[in-house]
């Protein structure tokens, strides 16, 4: 009979060495997967909060808002209003003899621009979008 002993150890090394390596690998992958869930668990909660500031901001009137700043959803937000123009609906008329053609409507019609500000911790997105409002 030979001696195998030396041989043994080799192998359960080897094992070892390919166990451990496995491990660290399935390890690093899991710590990946979980901040990939968690960066898009925020960016559906960043969705979810700009569609209800947008649907709030838009039941606003504008002509009074400059700014606001509060948290919604764990986001803190601050939110600028700049008016970019401001015009009368058109009216045209077929009558040649008056030039009453024009912008002289019964209707303000205004477009804004809105900056929004959003950070939960190191996260942070800045979003922007325009808004139409008519006032009578």
């Amino acid at each position: 009979m030979t001696d195998r002993s030396g041989f043994m150890l080799i192998e359960v090394l080897i094992s070892v060495l390919i166990i451990s390596a496995s491990i660290v690998t399935i390890s690093a992958g899991m710590k990946m997967f979980f901040q990939y869930k968690q960066r898009q668990e925020n960016y559906q909660n960043l969705y979810i909060t700009v569609l209800s500031l947008k649907d709030e901001i838009e039941n606003m009137k504008l002509k009074n808002v400059k700014s606001l700043k509060d948290r919604l959803n764990g986001f803190n937000y601050t939110v600028s209003v700049t008016p970019i123009r401001r015009l009368r609906n058109y009216i045209y008329t077929y009558n040649e003899a008056e030039e009453t053609s024009g912008n002289k409507g019964g209707y303000d019609i205004s477009l804004y621009k809105v900056k929004v500000n959003l950070n939960k911790g190191n996260f942070r997105k800045d979003i922007e979008f325009y808004i139409t409002q008519y006032n009578k």
